[in-house]
Formats: C-alpha cells, structure tokens, sequence
C-alpha cells in the first residue's frame, strides 16, 4: 500500500513556449508525450526540495537554459523582450512531468499546486482540469479517477501569465503603467525606483507542485491558537480542523493530536496526546474542534533579542476504522501571545511580546529573488543574515510577495516578527496622473479569496505579527471591511488584562479561538494608518537618501512614533560589482562641483539603471560621504570607502532611533535590508549574498544590550531593550589619534541600566578639551564590573565639527602588526573557523585600559554544533555529555590545525576598519574572476583594533562543489604583508588531506596589506557521487565515539575506505574484529550522518541504511567468533554456540564451570565450513545471557544473538507456546544488553523483539532509569500504558520510585504514590519500601512517614528504608530513636540497619550511642565487616576519637581501599595532617596499592605548613596511575596548589580538568578568595553559573570571603540574600561570620553588631571572634569589650577573647584595662597556644616559635635579622608598636 503523505514532484519537468507547440494538452498526455529536452523542449526546475530551487518561473527557466541572458547583469534586461512588445502567448509556457503512483482501495490521491501566475490548463493522462486564476491561491485536485492504470502518470500543464502585464513607460515609475494592479498578483514586477522590469511578470509554476495520498478522510487547513492566563503560567492549545469524508460511507475516525518538544539531539519528548471520536457522513466536509490542551509553564517563543525561540511539534492524524491512518499533519507550533496598541506617549504602535513590549528594529522586504529562484537554503540564509544584524521585524512589502512557509519557518527559528502585507500599493491601486484603479484589482471576489487561503496557508507561524492591508493605501472599501470583519480578533486576543487574572478561562459561550479564520493578530488597514507614520495616510514615512550621521539624532529628524520606511543607501563591494557587470560598469561616478559648494555625483549608465543612490545631498546640505575620505582612486578605492560610510549610515540611523527609544518613538523598519535584485541601494548584502558594512554597521547599533555615543549632543548612552536591570556595570571611554597615543581615557563606574531604557550616561568632554585632533577613534566598552565581561564595543571614528576624514588617507600607509591566529572545524560540507584577531603595537596607554575584559558569548541558534566539534589534539578533555548526546552525536571530531599569521609593521595605532572574506583557491585565475565562497557568516565584520585589543571572531560557510580539487599534502599560511612580500610559513597544526578542497580566507584593512589564510576541506564532491577516505587516526576515533555510546570494540586491520553516494546506499570496505554484526547498522548510519548532515541524527537507532560488512574472525584475541557477514542484521553463516563454548571455556572465570557444557553432545566440526546447527535449548540460553550480563561479557553476549537471528524460527514462532520459551530468551538479551551498557542496542532490539511482556518493558524503563536519563525511561513508562496491551507489575513500580532520588521528583514521587494506591499496590511491601526510599530522597519526610505508618507489614528493609532515609537526611536523631523502636518489635536490624544508625552518630557526634552500636555489632558478630569496620572507623575519627578508630584499623584482619581511606580522612579531619602525610608515604612505599579516593583524602591534608615537594610527589603519583580524570583527585590537587602558595598550578589543573563539578568550581574560586584575588574569584563565579553549576553553601562561604578581603560589602551581601532567595540554601554560622568579618574590615563595626543582633539563630564562637577581630584591627575597645563578653560566655576556656581584647587596649594605651584582662586569664589558667612560622627549603621543613633558638642555624639566622633591621631603621623605619603581644616586657618593646 503506497505510504500515506506527500510527495514533491520536482524533477523530469520540461518546459516549451506555447507558440512552439503543435499538439494539444490531451496529446502530450497521452499519444504524444516529449521525449526528453529536445527542442522545443528543455529542462525546467519546479519547486519541491532543499536539493533544488523552491520556486521558479518562465524567465528564470530561460535564463537557467542560456535562452535569454541573465536580466541581472549589467543591461542585459534591456536585451530581453518585454512581455508587452511580446505580447501574452510569448510568455505562455507548457510544463510537462511523469509520476508514477499506484494506489490501493480507498485511497484517493490530490495532485497541488502552492502557487501558479497566473492561471492555467492542467491535462492528466488526456484530462482536463482548469486552475483558476490569482497569484496567491493554492490549487488542490483530487484526480483519483484519473489516474493511469498501469501507474505512470503524464502531467502537462499550460501556464498563462497575468491577465493585465501592463507596459513599461520610457522613464520607467512606480509600478510600471500600473496595469498590473487590476489583477491579484505581484506589483513590484513592473519595475519600481530600486527595480528593474521583470519581463515575463514571474509568470510560471512559480511555487510547491506535489501529489499527496490520503484514505478515505483528508485533513484539510488546521488551525491552532494558545491562550494563556496567570501571567503565562497556564496555557491551554485549541486547535480546529476540516476533515472531508471521501467515501461512500460513514467514517468512524479516531482523532489524534501530538504535541512533542525536541529535547536535545532530535530525541523529542512527548507533552500531549489526546483521541478523540468522531463520525463523518459519506461525502461531507465537517469542522472539528478538540478539547483545549493544557500546558502549565510552557517554553515561550520570543523574538530574537528577547530569549529563545522554542518550538513545539504539533502532529494530527486521523484513523478510520477499518482503514487505518488515513491522512497526518505536522506543524512546529510556538506558544506566544502577540499584542500592540497606540502609545499614547509617542503616537506609534507598541508591540508586545507574551507581555514584554518590544523596541522594533527592522527591516522592509519584497522577496529574496526577483525571477523567484528562490529555496530553502537561500531562505534560511536571508533570515539568519537578519537575526544577525539583531533585527526583530520583516515586513512583506504589499506590492511583493505573501511569503512562502519556507520563509516563515526560518522566521519562527530565528525569532523575526513578520509584517505580512496584502497585494495593494499607494502608487497602483489609487495614485497617479490620472488616477490608477481607484478601486484595487478587478475581481474583489478573487483577492479576498486570495487573503483567506494565504491566511489559512501561514497562520500557525508564531512569528507571524500582523496584517496590513496595503503599502501607503488602504484596500477599497468593499475589500477592507471583509478584511475586518474576516481578520477580527476574538476578544481574548483585543485587551490583555485577562492574562493577569489568577482563573478567568475563555467564555463557554465564546467560540473558540481556533474556530476564526486567524483571530489572534491584528489587522492595520494600511502601512501609515492606526499608529504608523502619522497615523493617518499622509505620506510620512521616509527619507530615503544619504543622511549627515548626526541627524538622525536630532529631535527634529522625524516627528512620528513609528516609521514603516526609511532608507538609504547600499553600495556593495567591488567584488560584487564586477561579478554584475560589464568592465564598462566598473567606472565610478564623476563627482561634480556644485557652486554652492557641495558636489553632485554622476553615475555611470549600468550604475543608473541599476538604481544607484549617490552618496550626497546637496539640496539637503549632505556633503558627499565618500569624498570626506579623499578622492577615490578606483573601483575598489570607492567601494571601500562606501563601506566605511554605509557603516556609518545604518549605525547612526539605529543608534538615533534608539535613543529616543519610548520617549518619541516605538519602532523602525529600514528601507530595505536587501535587494530582489542586483540592485545598488538600500541593502545590507548585495544578491549575492555578500554583506556589506552596513551589515555589521546595524549589527552593532541593533544589540539588544548597547553602549552608544548621541552624535548630536556627544552624551554616552547605554541601551538595555531586555527585560531585566543591569546592575554593577562600567563604561570605558578611550580616545586614540592617529599616532597611536590616548589623550582621554575615562572610566565611568558603578552604572545602572533599568530594562527597556535607553539611559544618558556623561557627555564626552574630548572634543571639547585643549587641542583635540582633528580626526580621531573612540572605543567605548560596556562591561561587568564583577567579572569584566563585556555587553557591549562600539568603535567611532569621529572628525571634528566642519572637518572631514581626509587625514585617514596618508593613515594607510601606517604598518600596524597584527596577529591572527585560526582554526578551521568541519562538519560535511560547513566550515567554521575560529580566529583571534590582535593589534600587537603596543601604546604607552595600553596597561591603563581593561584588556581584560572578555567577550560575551552571543547565545543564539547557529547551525554549527561546536559541542561535539572539540579538536583531536585535546586528547582527553571531553565535555560531559549526555546519553542523547552520546547517541546521537554521530560525527568524529575534525579539524584541519591552527594557522598563525601575522602582519608585520612597526607603526604604533588604531588597526582601522579590519575585514575579512572567504575565497577558493584556483590554480588558473583569471582577472575579474569572483572566487568568492558566499554565503558567510561572520561574528563581526569590518571592525577596528586599538593597540594590544584582541577580537574573537568566528566564520561559517559552506564550500561548493568542486571536480577538480587541488592536491596538496600538506597546507601553508600565504602572508602577504605591507610591504606586498609574500611569505610562507607552515602551520601548526595537522597536514591538509591529500583528497582537500582549498580555502583561502582573504583579510584586508583600511590600511594597505592583506593576509590570506588557507584551510583545506576534507570532502570532495563530484557531482551526484561523495568519496571520503578515512585517515586511520580518524577511524579509530570514530571507533572512541561509538565505544564511549554503546561500549563498541572496533579494531582496524587494514585501511579501510567508505564511498558514499548519493541516495541511502553506503559501501563499506574494510577489516573489523570485535564488532558486532548487530552493531553494524549503527556504525553504517553513524557514518552516513557524519557524510550526509541532512540526515536526521537518530538514524543511529535505525538500520534502514543499505550496506556491505566485512568482519575479520579474531577468535583468541577478541574471545569470539565471526564467519564473513553480509547485509545489515542477517548474517549469511554463524559459528555453532558449542565450537563457541569450547573456544571460550580457557576464558570464562572459574565461577562460570556450570555453564560450560549446557549442551547436548555433538561432533566437532570446522565452524566455518559446517551449516550452523542449534545446540541450546531456551532454557540454556537464558541461562548463559544472565550469566554474560552479570558478568558485562559483551562479546559473548553478542555473538549468542548471533546465533539467535539465525535460527529464525525458533526465535520467531507462532505459537503460544514456544512463544513464551522464546520471550525468556528475547528478555534476557534485552537484559544483557542493558547490564554492558549498551543502550542503542537495547533501544534497537526491544523495538525489533517479536513479542514483548512486562518484563520487556520493566527491563527496558530500568535501563534508561539506571543510567539516568529519566525523560526516556518515563516516556517509555507512558508509552507502556498507553499501548494498552501490557500491565505494569509492582516490578515496574518499584524501578520508577527508586530512579525518583531528588526534590526535583517530588511531585512525580506523589504521583507514582496515587498510581501505586487506585491500582491496589499499596499493601505490596516491596512497593512501600520504595515508596518511603523515594520520598525521603525527595525530601518529602512526613510524606515518607506517613506511609511507614499506614503499611500494615513491615520488613527490615522497610525499617531500614526510614532509619537510612533520616540519616542521610541529617535528622540523625529521629533516625537513632527508630533504631530503639525497631528493636522493639521482633525484627532484628541488619548490617544496613546498623551502617545507617553509625551515619546517625556520626551526624550527631554521638559518641556514646556509637559505643554501645559497636557493642551491639560485636555480640552479632559482624563487627569485621568491611562496611561495618568503615564505618565504626568514620564514626570514631568524626567522634574526634581518632585513637578508637586507629585501634579498629589495626585490628583489622584485612584492609581494603575504602578502610585506607577513612583512616586517612579522620587524621586529617583530627588534626594530624602530618601524620596523614606519613602514613600514606609509608604504605606507597610498602607497596599498597592506592586508589583516586587514598589520593583524595591525602591531599585534604595538605595546607600551609606541609611539605610542597611532598604534594609535587603526590601529583606525579596522580599523574603515574592516571588518576587525573578523576574530578575528586583534580579537586584535592587544586586545593593543595592553592594552600602550598602555587594558585598558577591551582588554575592549571582547574583548566585541564574533563569534567567539572560544584566542589571543582568551589576549589578555584576558594583558591582566588585564598589568595586575596576577590574580584577572579567573583568572576569565577558567574562562569560556574553560567556552565549551568549550581552553587552550594562552600561557594558562598569562599565569595563572601573573597568579598571581605577586597571590601565589596553591598556585592557580600547581595550574595548572602541569594543564598536563601535564589538557591534555597540556608546560612550557616560561618557565613555570617564571613559577613562579620567583611563589615568589620571596612571599619562598619555597628553594622557588624546590628548584622549580628538580627541574626535568625544565636550567634556562634565564629562570629563573635569575627567581631572582635575587626575591633582589635580598628581599635574599637566599645564594640570589642561587647564581643569579648560574648565570647567569654560562648567560649570560657579560648585564649582568643582575652587576647585580641588586651591589643585593642594597648593600642588605645588603656594599660590598666590591657593588665586586668592578663590577669583574668591567668587566674583561671588559659594559655595561648604558641605561634609558628615555617619555611620548605630543599623538600624540608623548617619550623620556627617566638624567640627560638633550638635551631641548628639559629644564630646565623638572628645575625641576617639584625642586619635586616639595621637597614630598615636607617631608611627609617619606625616600627608600629600597637598591636605587640601582653607577653613582652617593655625592654622588648623598645
């Protein structure tokens, strides 16, 4: 049965002009078809796939069959027959197409087409149909009873163009003659001020033609609509659908609708799937509408600039009983809510966006191609380049196109609003001398139909914003009022109070949204009405010319809130010019000298014709914007300069706009971003699709976080358009002249950006300053204070008022060095390259400015996965992936190495206006040859560098095709320096590929000079065939990627070699051993992933890919055994599993003897040649499986599934019977499969099992549950129960519950609870003991309670269960009392019991109670336990009973791992670090074998006073065992670096670490605050948070140190609120000691007092010793004889309080009181414990006290003192004697 869907029909069309064609449509379809592109035939491109153009029309095909010359080049438009000279027959074309469709009973077949201009006759198999006329209406016939019978069908199909072409007037105009307005078509193709004529008037198959096959009921226009309440929290879908029943009886459909969410990967997880029952009488169309969905807290969709865009898939299907699937829909749906009104402040219209008004910023479009050539890849090109530029809005001008799904689909992904016009212009529907259709088309009937079907085409885009009925008119009366009506809004959408109201739901009287024909956008009548322009249709939109910069500023510029249009100008490149025209063409305009001073420029013809807008206004007093920079030598000398004022243009057009952002004005939209065309003015990238800088110009001014300068008032402006505050953020203001010098430099710090504001910050005082230069750069720098991230760089060259930039022309001879460092990345056919570009002059200003400041990254959708794109030197370092990362990342790592150039100079300045492009390398280049590779994508683009700055930027392209690929070995960097010296240095990285594609990328600047840096791409296209040779370093890490996802064994045995071609066949050749041939459809499909991107990545599951294996037998290696496989799970011949047996019985351990000889006795034969003979009954197999599970014995595992697949019918039956034989065998390999770790396998089988139960999917859910991918294991849970046809068992409930062990499972844990109780699981005990282990992991307690109280049986693990849960939950003594309780009933507690009760006391430091547990254990006996002897030993050392737990350890009979390390852990935790030290030394020597957690806990030891060397040592030891991926070692090493002194090894080791966790974050940031850098540490901070690391109580206790030793109170304590805010973490006393501490140092001691007074707890020893400290550094005895007092009562016997409180009275000279305080501690018999300093000196460690002289080499020692202190007394030095110890005598005072 042909598969339901449709199918594009884009290939075999032909085409031939009407006039040429003698036969009739019945003729071609059926006696007398063509042949084949023979005249007057030739090929013809209609639209259907990303492969091919999307659209096409008459000219376009002339032109792709060299017929007529390219209407885009230079006059060749003038050459080509207008369609009015022509007449209409000229342009009328014949199409011609086969397809081959056999349909089964019942179903019915539509052949459709998108779009045709303007009408024709449609012939099938000798049938006519006739297509209506109208630009904008699909056409979709159900042709099942015409259909040939033997299935090949012929299509032709004549097309006729619009009824009125119109004729194009000498002088040109708007609009032609205006004929073209009388019919619903495209108005701009007669020819505008920025286009030229398009001959045919895009007459054609111009859009979509496919043949879709449905069953009996069709799906027809669904449409969806989100509504939303409670701030956005609750969002209910309502959709509504037509279904027409096409058979001759009563339809019973079963309605389904599915809403899923792509997770990561392409795995999707399902959020919705609701059925609904439904008759439809024979013949009829109905109108359904299904119960709303119910989504809480959904991912919005929002607009670029204002967060992400998330998409949801929406798929409808409808199945008729006794059928089946009779048709499907799919849709990506964004939930979001779209409103605007008038502002009343600024008269134009404000947007908002899911209740965040929106600051428009856009840009004007007609369509991407004017001979509508267009596809998917330039739409999604066109698109990106918008999101880009930081654009939130395109508006779809009305004299254009209603664009195609394709372009709203990018529209939805990058986040652009539309502005969707109808087909109606000011200038030919009612303007003009004499007036032009007054009253629109002709046929009002047609454009309304029209409208509805574009309506119902491109409704459910989220980023679909309005309607408009024309551009600079209104429709006619008639015509708009149906648009009103028809468009109306459903009163949910009119007012957006509701979405504030906690429960208002729609009205049921209301008819749901999804009923209206849109209902949701508003509809403007026209393009200056109802809050555009004036508001009321004057003509006040524009200007549309070059502008003075400053203008744009000025108050008086435009009057009006929102301006749909204004323009300027739009010169492209050189290159682009001389790709488009004639050398005559290359002539740059003449500028001429006006007498009132200004110039007028002169173009050339082909500039004129192709709308060139010059670069001044001389009645507007515009200087001539180029001639500012000097006479323009030649073409490139113009174009440059045209880029340096296009910048300019559109960045001060932006920058004024924003600055009155809501206070005059509430959007832009830019005429235009692009051309349709090769056109010359009001673009941002020419047709070619190279940007301009402009381009970069927009980019920079449209960010949604900006620092800006107001060129009219010279005021610094910071811009926030987000929604929230920025906060602790500084400007940099730098001037630099063109010596290279700074004479302003200024810091502006401590700023504050409210959201949505444009705020004035400090006008720039240099111009205004003693001899200012003339000409002269401004760099401002937006940035964090906290961690000196950049926001925001904008860089000015500026002249002063009246002057010009002519002094930039002898600027470019300077030689500015500069260095570029880059990497090329690639994936299939895309490159992407990462550069660091840096200015290395150095300026005697350099050191003052922030270099430091780093770069944000730009989170946006790019289509360059870097994640899994890491280089092949890093070795190890691999990010921590997921399991759908894992599977599904398909593609080994490439790269083609780092290139260094450099461009030497010895001049000092500004690098000025740096650029870069992207050419192919060709060995025969001729002069004017274009080799440029286009598109590209640019991070930033035409950009300046001040002396020392470093700018990251990164490219991304495609590299075409190519037959004949240059073939080097290895690739060069080709410098070419100022001096025009070319140079060749090798790279640095590896050789290029033998089989490489070259790539040069060019840089240039403003100054003279450009580096050329050549990449090699590793894939060679020749035509339809791809070869790719792997390199055996490059397999074996595809071998690493598929081991690291499914624990894959591949070894090489020989260069293999992949040819890929073009369909889904894949040949592989080659030698493998130890893969399974089970495997191998993911190896094929991993491989065409990697070669072929458009495959989707699960394809990895998937074994739809044709291929050739071969695999190598390596029976003793690999302990398995492989014969010759063909195909991709079938092997051809497999070895029998008792020669199997035999061969592996030398390696089974020996607890395995039992199942060695399972079998019944056979002969033994040569496995190879003998036919494969079934030796194992079920039984034993299942048995073996389990066995390979438990054990993780893949390769066995895999090659009894060998022999499973081969003996198909025993494995495959029919009956019942041995049905159930063989579903023990398919559930213990499922089982075995899960228990190696080999997921995809698992995933594969169970969905390849012949018959599942239960057990099938408990295994399945547990495997998923098990490795932590909790989203997979639960959506298989619901699909379980969905299916209907399987029971969960208590099984499956007890696997969910134990994978719920966090507060984030809570409420699922809840939920399981109220599954467990409706289906009468509640009195299982292994089912409560779940429950209660799941809910005191989730926190929940008194729910974990109350369920061990309602259980009317318990067991010891359900005793257990509680004790542990307590325990580990820190209610230690809760956990203690139920161990009493327990005790109580007859139940005896087990070692799990008692190792539960030992956490407890060691919680409590319950030393007693754990004496008596040990007790206990030893009259039980199991006191000699391994756990138990840990633990006793954990109990005794956190008891600070560090001799009782040595007695345990040296009682010990054996000593295992974890015993070392407690042992280890509790000297260290006791104070005997050294003693911790030794004792790992010893038993290394001793030859004990140590482990990551012995290293661990040793290195927890070190601090200041040990041995440096020693811990040297100990990293070598990591590095010797390999122990360094090991993030604990990594974390004990970076806290040992940090305590010895070395923090440079500290941040060494942090950098080199694979993976990262909270305590590594917490290490470094430690190690910063440890060493007095609190602003890294800071910094460090907000990296963690933003790897997504969610901080604990140890980050903050290390901030709010860091902030204490740098004096950031307001940031402390800021930090000290979000613990509790933000992260749900409580303070403990050593925070607010911390705190204490911090207000202390900056002399708040009230504050600190006050702090302390309001603390929610009593304040521990910590904070009052804090607060004493502060006192006795300030001299406060007030505040410190309070604390002393405090202390006194907290801590009788510390020497602390009488100490600090005796300094602080001799530093006020208060003897008396100082002598009292000495004589109080003595009395009662306090001794201060005496100070020691140490020093290492040649591993060892020198100790020394007050006064020593034990010291060897003490004397020597006090004799360099003494001479040190002579010296100080003699330069001055007067000691400061305040702070002197109670304990010395006045003589040793003095």
């Amino acid at each position: 049965m042909p598969e339901i869907g449709k199918t594009p029909l884009d290939s075999g069309w032909l085409a031939a002009r009407s006039t040429e064609i003698h036969l009739s449509g019945t003729q071609l379809t059926t006696t007398h078809p063509p042949s084949g592109p023979t005249s007057p035939w030739m090929n013809a491109v209609v639209p259907g796939t990303s492969n091919s153009d999307l659209i096409d029309s008459v000219l376009a095909t002339l032109v792709k069959n060299k017929v007529i010359p390219d209407p885009f080049y230079g006059l060749e438009n003038e050459t080509i027959i207008d369609i009015a000279d022509s007449g209409r027959e000229y342009y009328t074309f014949w199409f011609f197409t086969t397809f081959q469709s056999t349909l089964s009973g019942n179903q019915h077949l539509d052949l459709n087409f998108r779009g045709i201009n303007y009408s024709a006759d449609l012939y099938l198999n000798g049938h006519k149909k006739v297509l209506p006329k109208g630009m904008f209406r699909r056409h979709s016939l159900n042709v099942t009873d015409i259909l040939h019978p033997n299935g090949q069908n012929l299509l032709a199909v004549l097309v006729h163009p619009p009824d009125h072409p119109g004729r194009i007037p000498p002088d040109g105009g708007q609009g032609g003659d205006h004929e073209i307005g009388k019919d619903v078509a495209a108005q701009y193709v007669e020819g505008w001020d920025w286009m030229a004529p398009i001959r045919d008037r895009n007459t054609g198959l111009w859009d979509e033609v496919s043949v879709s096959i449905t069953g009996p009921v069709k799906i027809i226009d669904p449409h969806l609509v989100s509504s939303f309440f409670d701030d956005y929290k609750r969002v209910y879908l309502h959709a509504t659908i037509e279904l027409e029943n096409r058979s001759g009886w009563v339809a019973q459909c079963s309605l389904n609708i599915q809403v899923t969410t792509e997770l990561e990967g392409n795995i999707c997880l399902l959020e919705h799937l609701d059925t609904q029952h439904l008759s439809i009488p024979a013949g009829s169309r109905v109108q359904y509408t299904f119960p709303e969905l119910f989504f809480y807290k959904p991912n919005l969709w929002w607009p670029n600039g204002m967060g992400k865009q998330s998409l949801y898939n929406v798929h409808i299907t409808v199945d008729v009983e006794g059928y089946g699937e009779s048709d499907v829909w799919t849709h990506l749906f964004g939930f979001r809510k779209i409103e605007s009104h008038i502002d009343s402040a600024t008269g134009g219209r404000l947007f908002k966006v899911n209740g965040q008004p929106i600051f428009i910023r856009g840009g004007n479009w007609i369509l991407s191609d004017g001979l509508l050539r267009l596809s998917k890849k330039r739409y999604k090109t066109d698109i990106k380049f918008h999101a880009d530029m930081n654009l939130n809005m395109i508006r779809c001008w009305g004299g254009g196109l209603a664009e195609r799904p394709e372009f709203y689909h990018y529209c939805d992904v990058y986040g652009l609003l539309v502005w969707q016009e109808f087909w109606i212009t000011g200038d030919v529907d009612g303007r003009g001398v004499p007036v032009s259709n007054p009253n629109g088309p002709l046929d009002h009937d047609l454009f309304l139909l029209c409208v509805r079907d574009t309506v119902k085409l491109l409704r459910n885009h989220p980023s679909l914003a309005l309607w408009v009925g024309g551009n600079e008119q209104v429709p006619p009366d008639d015509i708009n009022t149906a648009l009103k009506k028809d468009l109306r809004l459903h009163p949910h959408f009119e007012v957006s109070s509701n979405i504030s109201k906690s429960s208002k739901d729609l009205s049921p009287v209301l008819k749901d949204p999804s009923q209206y024909l849109d209902g949701t956008r508003i509809y403007i009548q026209g393009s200056m009405w109802d809050g555009f322009a004036n508001g009321k249709g004057d003509f006040t939109d524009g200007p549309y010319e070059i502008q003075n910069p400053e203008n744009f500023f000025r108050n008086d510029f435009y009057n009006y809130g929102f301006n749909p249009e204004v323009g300027s100008v739009g010169m492209p490149v050189a290159d682009t010019i001389r790709a488009t025209m004639p050398p005559e063409g290359w002539q740059i305009p003449l500028f001429k000298k006006l007498p009132n001073g200004y110039t007028e420029e002169v173009p050339n013809p082909i500039w004129e014709y192709h709308k060139y807008i010059p670069y001044s206004k001389p009645e507007k007093s515009v200087n001539d914007q180029i001639e500012i920079y000097g006479t323009a030598q030649d073409l490139d000398d113009f174009c440059l300069k045209a880029q340096l004022a296009n910048y300019i243009q559109y960045r001060a057009l932006l920058e004024g706009w924003t600055s009155h952002m809501w206070s005059k004005f509430t959007g832009v939209l830019i005429w235009k971003t692009q051309n349709p065309w090769t056109g010359l003015r009001g673009q941002f990238y020419d047709h070619l699709l190279d940007q301009t800088a402009g381009f970069y110009g927009c980019r920079c001014a449209a960010e949604p976080v900006h620092v800006q300068l107001n060129l009219a008032t010279y005021v610094i402006e910071v811009v926030n358009t987000t929604s929230e505050e920025l906060s602790d953020i500084a400007i940099e203001a730098s001037v630099w002249d063109l010596e290279g010098a700074c004479p302003y430099y200024k810091v502006f710090e401590k700023l504050l950006a409210p959201p949505k504001k444009t705020v004035p910050i400090v006008e720039m005082k240099y111009p205004k300053s003693k001899s200012p230069k003339p000409v002269y750069f401004l760099l401002l720098k937006l940035y964090h204070m906290s961690d000196s991230g950049v926001l925001s760089r904008n860089f000015y060259w500026l002249h002063l008022s009246g002057g010009d930039y002519k002094l930039l022309e002898p600027y470019r001879r300077k030689q500015i060095p500069l260095k570029i460092t880059s990497q090329a990345f690639i994936k299939g056919s895309t490159y992407e390259i990462e550069m660091h570009v840096q200015n290395t002059s150095k300026s005697a200003h350099s050191e003052t400015l922030t270099y430091l400041n780093k770069f944000m990254t730009r989170q946006d959708s790019g289509d360059f996965d870097m994640a899994s794109m890491e280089l092949v030197q890093r070795g190890t370092d691999v990010k921590h992936e997921s399991f759908f990362q894992r599977i599904s990342r398909g593609l080994a790592k490439e790269t083609d190495g780092l290139r260094v150039a450099q461009v030497y100079g010895t001049d000092i300045g500004v690098a000025f206006f740096l650029h870069f492009s992207v050419h192919a390398l060709k060995a025969n280049r001729k002069e004017g040859d274009d080799t440029r590779i286009l598109p590209v994508h640019y991070s930033d683009n035409y950009f300046s560098l001040v002396p020392g700055e470093m700018m990251p930027i990164k490219i991304t392209f495609e590299v075409p095709p190519v037959s004949n690929p240059n073939k080097s070995e290895s690739s060069l960097l080709f410098l070419m320096g100022n001096s025009g010296e070319e140079e060749a240095t090798k790279n640095t990285g590896s050789g290029g590929s033998a089989m490489a594609r070259d790539v040069c990328l060019s840089f240039g600047s403003f100054q003279k000079g450009e580096v050329q840096i050549q990449h090699s791409v590793s894939t060679r296209q020749q035509g339809k065939h791809e070869e790719v040779h792997f390199q055996k370093k490059a397999l074996k890490s595809a071998a690493h990627l598929a081991r690291k996802s499914a624990a894959l064994g591949v070894r090489l045995a020989g260069e293999p070699s992949v040819k890929l071609h073009c369909g889904l066949h894949l040949t592989v050749r080659g030698h493998f051993s130890g893969l399974s041939p089970y495997l191998v459809p993911r190896v094929v499909a991993y491989v065409s992933q990697k070669y072929r991107p458009g495959f989707r990545k699960y394809m990895i599951l998937s074994a739809s890919t044709c291929s050739t294996f071969t695999l190598k037998p390596d029976i003793q290696d690999r302990c398995s055994a492989y014969a010759k496989t063909v195909g991709v799970t079938v092997p051809c011949s497999w070895m029998k599993s008792k020669w199997v047996f035999r061969k592996l019985s030398s390696h089974l351990p020996s607890r395995a003897s039992s199942l060695r000889f399972p079998f019944r006795t056979q002969g033994h034969q040569n496995p190879v040649s003998e036919t494969s003979v079934f030796v194992l009954n079920h039984g034993d197999i299942s048995l073996l499986l389990s066995f390979c599970g438990k054990e993780r014995l893949l390769h066995l595992g895999s090659s009894i599934h060998g022999s499973i697949i081969k003996k198909f019918e025993l494995f495959y039956p029919e009956s019942w019977v041995h049905m159930q034989s063989a579903l023990v065998v398919w559930n213990s390999l499922l089982s075995t499969y899960s228990k190696c770790g080999q997921f995809s396998d698992v995933v594969n089988l169970f969905d390849r099992m012949p018959v599942k139960d239960t057990v099938s999917w408990n295994t399945i859910v547990s495997a998923f549950l098990r490795n932590g991918d909790f989203d997979i294991g639960l959506g298989l849970f619901k699909r379980m129960r969905e299916c209907g046809f399987y029971q969960f068992d208590k099984a499956t409930l007890s696997t969910i519950l134990s994978a719920c062990d966090g507060p984030e499972f809570c409420n699922l844990s809840k939920t399981m609870h109220g599954l467990v109780f409706v289906s009468g699981y509640m009195q299982e005990i292994t089912v409560g003991n779940a429950l209660i282990t799941s809910y005191f992991k989730c926190r929940c307690f008194c729910s974990g309670g109350r369920v061990f109280y309602e259980m009317l049986e318990r067991n010891v693990i359900t005793w257990t269960a509680v004790i542990s849960g307590l325990a580990q939950n820190d209610f230690y003594e809760e956990s203690l009392n139920f161990l009493l309780e327990m005790r109580r009933t007859s139940l005896e507690p087990n070692s799990l019991t008692y190792l539960s009760s030992l956490m407890a006391c060691s919680g409590l430091q319950a030393l007693k109670e754990g004496h008596q547990i040990h007790g206990l254990l030893w009259k039980l006996g199991i006191q000699s336990d391994f756990c138990i002897e840990s633990a006793l030993m954990d109990m005794y050392s956190k008891c600070e009973s560090i001799e009782d737990a040595w007695k345990i350890f040296e009682s010990a009979t054996d000593l295992d791992e974890v015993t070392l390390t407690v042992i280890l852990v509790g000297f260290a935790q006791n104070g005997f670090e050294e003693e911790a030290i030794q004792f790992f030394v010893k038993f290394v020597k001793a030859g004990v074998e140590v482990d990551p957690d012995m290293v661990s806990a040793v290195l927890g030891a070190f601090g200041v006073d040990t041995s440096f060397s020693l811990g040297r040592q100990i990293h070598s030891l990591v590095i010797k065992k390999n122990f360094s991926n090991n993030p604990f070692v990594s974390n004990g090493l970076i806290n040992m670096y940090s305590k010895c002194g070395d923090l440079e090894d500290s941040i060494k080791i942090f950098s080199q670490m694979p993976q990262r966790n909270s305590v590594s974050w917490n290490s470094l940031i430690a190690a910063f605050a440890r060493h007095g850098n609190g602003f890294k540490a800071l910094q460090i901070y907000e990296e963690m948070r933003l790897e997504g690391i969610q901080p604990t109580d140890v980050t903050f206790l290390s901030l709010l140190h860091a902030c204490s030793h740098v004096g950031l109170v307001k940031r402390g304590m800021e930090l000290l609120e979000s613990m509790a805010k933000d992260h749900r973490l409580t303070p403990r006393s050593e925070h607010y000691a911390c705190v204490v501490d911090m207000l202390g140092r900056a002399g708040l001691l009230d504050e600190a007092k006050s702090f302390i007074e309001g603390l929610p707890e009593n304040p521990g020893i910590d904070v009052w010793q804090a607060l004493l400290g502060a006192c006795s550094i300030h001299g406060d005895s007030k505040v410190g004889k309070y604390a002393a007092d405090q202390l006194f009562i907290a801590a009788p016997e510390s020497p602390a309080p009488y100490i600090l409180l005796a300094n602080i009275y001799s530093s006020e000279g208060r003897w008396k009181e100082r002598a009292r305080t000495i004589k109080r501690m003595k009395e009662i018999a306090i001794a201060k414990e005496t100070g020691m300093s140490w020093i290492e000196i040649e591993k060892k460690v020198h100790s020394f006290v007050v006064g020593d002289r034990m010291h060897p080499q003490a004397q020597n020692i006090y004799e360099v003192l003494a001479e040190i202190f002579s010296h100080l007394t003699d330069e001055g030095y007067v000691p400061d004697k305040r702070f002197i110890l109670y304990y010395m005598d006045q003589d040793e005072k003095g």
